[in-house]
């Protein structure tokens, strides 16, 4: 019944959206923008071509943009009102102004760039960006602008964004919701500890920004029921030879397990730029650790009285990545761009975990039952390719018509090996029985993709967009599991998986005069899948069609007040590797397994947005979800644990956010503040099962700006407890403190830190009964992150100016803005 009132209004809502943008022309005119003309000159009088225009809302919301051609003459299209008009050129100095448009026509006086001698001689690009922005449709963390951030991997940096949470199988949530991982505005086709791995082998210098998109438009996969997190890489724009070489070195002793966790890596970016082409190569190498302290600790009734388990262990993990990135535009012409991007990563991990550190002991009513002692030795490798091949053309720059086309080649292989040594002894005995079990798992994952997306600009001021997508994905799991002891096995797991989703979509963004913008859009996808578990001679079929609509709309009454208000559903399909019907131990006694039988996830979601200013901003959220997918805890009669993938019920969620962007407390101060309260309940569809939580998100951050340009900037994270479906996740905190330096104009800067400051970097989570609710199994995991942090990167290259690519930045936030106020998510 919900469901259906959802639909209807959504339904409601897009006819409503279509009559107004197939409104008649005597309407449009009504609406009819105001020609904005003018001139881009340099000091001496001379014409600046292909200089970047732009008028933006306070809120930095892009109102129309274009380029000035070879004369230095631009033509833009706006509504009335005043706005701020941006002119940017390399080389030059940005300028920035106030300016009102009237009818019925508007010519500005010329705009005089003035040459940027610094950047001339050192390419350094001095613009500063809030390290936290909130928009309308997005959470944005510029990640190139934290001194913390040059010393982390991708992993760390992604912790860190508010209301992110990721668990012990890589398993990444956004405000407790499942959420896709993209990079550079693609699907990373990656989830779990692949996915773990390859953020663990990023290097944060290598990150510009992150974006957390709950809500995307139509324009995007409808996979995520919590949003998309979109990492993007940096990318030089400018001309000649450029690039940056670094290396990191990180280290810390523990004494605890007489340890010192050691750490180095090294990278180098390069890119060269023409009018013609533009090509970047980067290379990256870590080596990395990473210890946990593991304690699960499970009670149960028994027949006999109360059967406890109880788990002691310390994991010692090695990484190894390597990861190579080659991608070229070519400008065919003005009209044409052909390019490529290849990526090459491969990771290996090692942990091992002697006797002495893995206890496990069986007790009834508090007498010790039996005792094991296991030696753990895990090996993993990773090795991936990825192909994407672009092209797009434009067919009228003025009303910014393009059709860009994508093919994309997926491959990951992925092979593991698990060895136990197991030592077991009964109660009355001294002696010590010994037995084993090795899994060795050997998968293959290929994803092949096909899409086209075309926009234009219609009726003068409503931006049609729309598109098409295939992807056919195959896995292949080969796992054998081999026993020794009392009870002796070899047996041998197959299980393939094929996959087939088909999409088509349509957006419609207006600007309805200079306070109100609306964009509507709907998205159809139809999945065809193949399950076949060889092994057990069982075949899971499935075949379904989902839309799912979208709604934004947004008023800014003032130049320093904003509102948005969105609408959107989307699915979580299955992953790929929760699907394998294979166990994984974690340690003798608990395992987890995947299901071939698990339904998509499905979310519902509304939300509200207001920005006041530039540094404050207040959000309001609400989910509602079905088939929610989990790992559903089982006990046996001895109190070992499984955690099998299954679907669980429904979710209802609801939140609230506020947030201070680099509020400028002096001078050499900026302070950045958010904190979100989330209520949650969680209901099982097949049981009793209810329980609800009020949880909170903290993160702060503190920058200072010091003479002779040193930066020293302290950052803090903290979770208040929360349920989610089976589980319940304690309090955490973190803290990290970073110092940054530069030298010789910008092209050497040193790095320093500390991470994890004060050893609280940790998380403990309650498994709960599936009928009652109980606390049944407690995990505690504590991390031995801290690290002393120090690292050298030298820039290097000339700045000239050069030629923008036409599908670059600023069509892109044309795009997002939705005709000046309404997001796409991007």
């Amino acid at each position: 019944m919900k469901n259906r009132l959802l639909y209807s209004i959504v339904a409601l809502a897009l006819c409503t959206m279509g009559a107004i943008f197939t409104s008649t022309p005597a309407f449009a005119a009504r609406q009819t923008l105001i020609p904005v003309e003018g001139t881009i000159t340099e000091t001496s009088g001379a014409p600046l071509g292909f200089a970047t225009v732009a008028l933006m809302a306070s809120d930095s919301t892009l109102i129309a943009g274009t380029s000035s051609d070879e004369n230095g003459r631009y033509k833009l299209n706006a509504p009335e009102g005043e706005w701020t008009f941006c002119v940017s050129l390399i080389g030059y100095r940005d300028r920035s102004l106030t300016v009102t448009v009237q009818a019925p026509r508007t010519e500005l006086q010329p705009v005089v760039l003035e040459e940027d001698a610094q950047m001339l001689e050192s390419a350094r690009v001095t613009a500063k960006a809030p390290i936290m922005e909130v928009k309308i449709d997005k959470v944005v963390m510029n990640v190139a602008q934290s001194a913390i951030a040059q010393q982390s991997n991708g992993l760390d940096i992604l912790k860190k964004a508010p209301g992110v949470v990721i668990d012990k199988d890589g398993n990444i949530t956004l405000n407790g919701k499942s959420v896709a991982i993209w990079m550079d505005g693609r699907p990373s086709h990656m989830d779990g500890k692949a996915l773990q791995a390859f953020l663990r082998g990023t290097e944060g210098s290598s990150i510009d920004k992150i974006e957390l998109i709950e809500h995307p438009s139509s324009k995007y996969d409808a996979e995520g029921s919590g949003g998309i997190i979109n990492i993007r890489t940096k990318r030089n724009m400018l001309s000649g030879l450029h690039g940056s070489i670094g290396a990191d070195l990180r280290g810390m002793y523990f004494g605890s397990h007489n340890r010192f966790a050691w750490e180095d890596s090294e990278w180098a970016n390069l890119s060269w730029r023409t009018n013609k082409t533009n090509t970047f190569l980067n290379f990256s190498h870590g080596d990395y650790c990473f210890d946990v302290d593991l304690d699960v600790d499970t009670k149960m009734e028994s027949l006999g009285g109360m059967m406890e388990q109880l788990s002691q262990s310390f994991h010692k993990t090695n990484f190894s990545s390597n990861r190579i990135t080659l991608g070229n535009d070519w400008f065919v012409d003005k009209r044409n761009t052909l390019g490529f991007i290849i990526r090459l990563p491969w990771h290996s991990e090692g942990s091992k975990s002697s006797r002495p550190e893995n206890v496990s002991r069986l007790l009834l009513d508090g007498t010790e039952l039996q005792k094991d002692e296991s030696a753990i030795i895990n090996d993993s490798r990773y090795t991936q390719v990825s192909a994407n091949l672009n092209y797009t053309h434009i067919f009228n720059e003025a009303r910014s018509e393009e059709l860009t086309i994508n093919l994309d080649a997926y491959r990951n292989g992925q092979f593991s090996d698990n060895r136990q040594d197991i030592w077991t002894q009964t109660a009355g005995s001294t002696d010590w029985a010994e037995s084993g079990r090795q899994i060795v798992g050997d998968g293959l994952l290929n994803i092949l993709s096909a899409k086209a997306d075309y926009q234009s600009v219609l009726w003068g001021s409503t931006m049609f967009e729309a598109g098409a997508k295939w992807a056919r994905s195959s896995t292949a799991n080969d796992t054998r599991r081999i026993e020794t002891g009392p009870s002796p096995m070899d047996q041998t797991t197959t299980f393939t998986y094929l996959e087939h989703i088909g999409a088509a979509y349509f957006n419609f963004a207006r600007q309805l005069g200079p306070k109100w913008s609306v964009k509507a859009g709907l998205r159809a996808e139809y999945t065809w899948t193949f399950g076949d578990w060889i092994t057990a001679g069982t075949e899971t079929h499935r075949h379904y069609l989902n839309w799912f609509p979208t709604l934004f709309v947004g008023w800014q009454p003032t130049q320093k007040q904003n509102y948005a208000f969105s609408l959107t559903r989307r699915i979580r399909r299955p992953g790929y590797w929760s699907l394998n019907p294979v166990e994984e131990y974690i340690d003798a006694h608990t395992s987890t397994v995947g299901n071939p039988d698990l339904l998509p996830e499905f979310t519902n979601s509304v939300g509200f947005q207001a920005g006041f200013g530039q540094h404050f901003s207040l959000a309001a959220h609400g989910q509602y979800s079905t088939q929610v997918t989990t790992q559903i805890p089982t006990y046996d009669a001895s109190g070992n644990q499984r955690l099998e993938w299954g679907n669980f019920g429904r979710t209802y969620q609801a939140g609230v956010s506020a947030n201070m962007t680099a509020f400028p407390v002096t001078s050499w101060l900026d302070w950045t503040v958010s904190i979100t309260g989330v209520w949650m309940q969680n209901i099982s569809d097949a049981t009793a099962y209810s329980q609800s939580s009020y949880s909170g998100f903290f993160r702060t951050s503190l920058a200072f700006t010091l003479p002779a340009d040193w930066k020293v900037e302290w950052d803090a994270y903290a979770q208040t407890p929360m349920v989610y479906t089976y589980l319940r996740v304690h309090p955490s905190f973190s803290s990290d403190i970073a110092l940054r330096k530069t030298f010789f104009d910008g092209a050497l800067s040193l790095n320093a830190g500390i991470q994890d400051l004060f050893r609280t970097s940790q998380q403990n989570i309650d498994i709960l009964d599936t009928n009652t609710g109980k606390v049944v199994s407690v995990l505690n995991q504590k991390y031995f992150n801290q690290r002393v942090n120090i690292g050298l990167t030298w820039s290097f290259g000339k700045a000239s100016s050069t030629r923008r690519r036409h599908v670059g930045e600023l069509e892109e936030a044309s795009r997002a803005s939705g005709g000046g106020g309404i997001g796409t998510g991007k």
